[in-house]
């Protein structure tokens, strides 16, 4: 288990930093890429910074997949106001967020596992569901029979992480409060985090293709399917080319040369 959790933490030294604020993280003791050429000193595109920029956030929340992250850049434009501020407050809204906010576990994939074995509680009842939204006022509790797990004392006993503001935490009966959706500067990262190029890399990427260039596509494939039907009733074409196959691809090749 060890070393699967040190592997994960190789995300640090991936994206050059600390993410997790870590006494034993990897880049503390390497800082630089894993990798036989992550020595290399690397030219970083703007777009490259964008895209760090969203991996370091996914990675923090314990690897957010893509789908699952492109549903919360949705539903943070959907809602009104800043939208960076509320894709943060939609991330710091997970249940396995708060669960490793809180300190009932030692780190955000162990609180992932925690919650789907169904250890926690929100408002009296059992949730197993990590990327559950919680509101402001929810309790979250450890349940009764799972207090006892070695994971949650010793979590509960490190000294290396301090409660964020928006949670209430009774460290005795391990129950933990959210009280408010909190904004950015209110997330006591342990690493720099950019929201801003996160929106603006996912902005470009959800940019709607222009009509006239999906009406010129259409038309395009239309005469390279009528021209494809048309020259392959030809015996010459079929010697000359008996390796392409007929496809939209060979059409389009076709019409072009």
């Amino acid at each position: 288990m060890k070393s699967i959790v040190n592997a994960k933490k190789k995300n640090s030294r991936r994206y050059g930093q600390n993410l997790w604020g870590d006494a034993n993280s990897p880049i503390l003791k390497r800082n630089y890429a894993p990798g036989q050429h992550g020595q290399r000193r690397k030219k970083t595109t703007d777009y490259g910074e964008q895209l760090y920029a969203k991996q370091r956030l996914k990675v923090y929340y314990g690897n957010i997949s893509e789908k699952q992250f492109h549903k919360y850049y949705v539903e943070a434009i959907r809602r009104k106001g800043d939208t960076a501020e509320n894709l943060i407050g939609l991330l710091e809204s997970r249940l396995d967020n708060l669960v490793y906010k809180a300190k009932f576990v030692p780190t955000v994939f162990a609180a992932r596992q925690f919650v789907n074995h169904g250890h926690v509680t929100v408002n009296g009842k059992k949730v197993n569901i990590p990327s559950y939204q919680l509101k402001a006022g929810d309790v979250i509790e450890v349940r009764e029979k799972s207090k006892q797990l070695a994971i949650v004392l010793e979590a509960v006993q490190s000294q290396t992480r301090d409660f964020p503001s928006y949670l209430e935490v009774d460290a005795g009966k391990l129950t933990a409060k959210y009280t408010f959706v909190p904004k950015f500067d209110d997330v006591p990262y342990a690493a720099q985090m950019e929201p801003n190029l996160v929106i603006e890399l996912l902005q470009i990427i959800r940019k709607p293709i222009p009509v006239f260039e999906l009406v010129q596509t259409s038309a395009v494939f239309a005469i390279c399917m009528a021209k494809d039907f048309g020259i392959w009733q030809k015996t010459e074409y079929r010697a000359a080319m008996p390796d392409i196959r007929r496809s939209r691809v060979s059409a389009l090749l076709l019409f072009v040369c």
